[in-house]
């Protein structure tokens, strides 16, 4: 149903950062979420560089080219497609993984991901129009 998948980006937005995990991986490299026999729920994702000084782009740098500010927008619903409710996750950091969307050619990129780890698990359902 559509209110699911309403809900559950609502609860991304208000639930409390604290109880939340998060890691990130530069681009090309993969990201392992492992929750040890519970299941994974997301809360946010970013892909994209929001932050540049978390996988800096020498080779940029030193050519002078300033990094683009960028996020996918499909950005958490390609997590939750792969991840949700699943009790550990591989997360390839490439455009592949985000629908071959690239938010910012040319920019160096990371994947950082939010979640927490749930004794139940907590399913979204991804429809499409009818």
């Amino acid at each position: 149903m559509a209110w699911t998948l309403a809900f559950w980006l609502l609860a991304a937005l208000v639930l409390d950062p604290a109880m939340s995990e998060r890691h990130y991986v530069c681009e090309d490299e993969t990201m392992l979420i492992d929750c040890k026999g519970k299941y994974i729920n997301i809360h946010g994702a970013v892909w994209g560089n929001m932050n540049p000084k978390l996988c800096p782009d020498m080779e940029a740098e030193i050519n002078g080219i300033e990094p683009q500010h960028c996020k996918a927008d499909l950005s958490w619903f390609a997590v939750a497609f792969h991840c949700q409710g699943q009790q550990s996750c591989k997360l390839p950091a490439r455009n592949t993984t985000f629908f071959n969307v690239d938010p910012c050619a040319g920019t160096r990129k990371y994947l950082e991901v939010s979640f927490e780890c749930m004794e139940t698990e907590q399913k979204c359902e991804f429809r499409g129009k009818s």
